[in-house]
């Protein structure tokens, strides 16, 4: 696919993946995607200190991808599979957590 549709795909399966483990927001902050989890939902102490992919960082409602390397958000989403260790990270929360945080 072109690389504006691929980006569009991207985003939706982000936002599917975000979905399954709760989060209401998934956004660009400060050259680094945030996903935030709904009012009352906490990421548990074992899904905050278990190792995470390169760039990523687990608080208590809210997940952050830095791209490792990338000089910017805007030029890491230019790569392909960038969003590979942010999906990777999501898919894994939402194994552990059953799908329903």
């Amino acid at each position: 696919p072109p690389p504006a549709a691929e980006h569009l795909l991207d985003s939706v399966r982000l936002r599917c993946a975000a979905a399954r483990i709760g989060a209401v927001s998934v956004r660009h902050e400060d050259d680094c995607v945030v996903v935030r989890l709904a009012d009352g939902l906490e990421f548990s102490e074992a899904q905050r200190r278990r190792p995470a992919p390169a760039g990523i960082e687990i608080g208590r409602q809210r997940l952050r991808y830095r791209p490792p390397g990338a000089q910017s958000l805007s030029r890491a989403l230019r790569h392909p599979n960038w969003s590979a260790p942010l999906l990777a990270a999501l898919d894994g929360l939402a194994a552990r957590s059953g799908g329903d945080s």
